[in-house]
């Protein structure tokens, strides 16, 4: 859990998770930047909780993963678009963690899953190479500058990133494509604007990368 711990956040994070009484926020911009506490430990202690793993991922284990978390949906009394758009940002953030470093080493992740009234979360953390950092980063800012209605429009598959940035007013990094589809599949899926934070960096210049998502 140390790594989800003592992270310096982006005016996109809320650290921990609320009461189990509190619904998703509203998609308006949250305040200003905070420090996040022991949002994995919190995560894993909390009743509302689906799903739970950390250590290696891999694509078979985002499958199975994926395929469990699907069984244990099956089990809940809850509209079918909110599973399957839950299902959907599992499986992005799934594929995402499986990604291969550029040392090509098995990665390491966390992810967990659970409910708080009507609404879905979805908590993950991942080490980001130095050379990922600031490119991530832009993307989830663009992405969190889109509104609700011009969310609901965009497919997934068909939209760059390129696009989408003059869509948002935002400056556009140029890079390659691979994962970007992902973060808007999250985007798409989501109720609220991505949350996300960066730990402190690390001394090779990586960061660990968490983000949540509200369903």
């Amino acid at each position: 859990m140390q790594a989800f711990e003592r992270q310096l956040a982006s005016a996109g994070w809320r650290p921990g998770l609320p009461p189990a009484h509190a619904g998703a926020p509203a998609r308006p911009e949250p305040s200003a930047a905070r420090v996040a506490q022991d949002g994995f430990a919190a995560s894993a202690q909390h009743p509302g909780l689906l799903f739970f793993h950390a250590g290696p991922f891999n694509a078979d284990l985002a499958q199975a993963a994926a395929q469990r978390l699907r069984q244990r949906l099956d089990e809940l009394d809850a509209p079918r678009h909110a599973k399957e758009r839950l299902l959907r940002v599992f499986s992005a953030l799934a594929r995402h963690l499986a990604r291969p470093g550029p040392d090509a080493a098995e990665p390491q992740g966390r992810i967990a899953v659970g409910g708080l009234g009507e609404h879905f979360w979805v908590l993950c953390s991942r080490r980001l190479p130095s050379d990922q950092v600031a490119r991530v980063r832009a993307r989830l800012d663009t992405l969190r500058l889109l509104s609700a209605d011009e969310l609901a429009v965009l497919n997934p598959s068909e939209h760059r990133f390129d696009t989408l940035s003059e869509v948002a007013g935002a400056p556009d990094e140029p890079g390659p494509e691979e994962g970007d589809s992902g973060w808007l599949q999250v985007a798409c899926n989501s109720s609220a604007p991505i949350e996300y934070g960066f730990s402190r960096p690390l001394p090779d210049g990586g960061a660990q990368l968490h983000v949540r998502a509200w369903i």
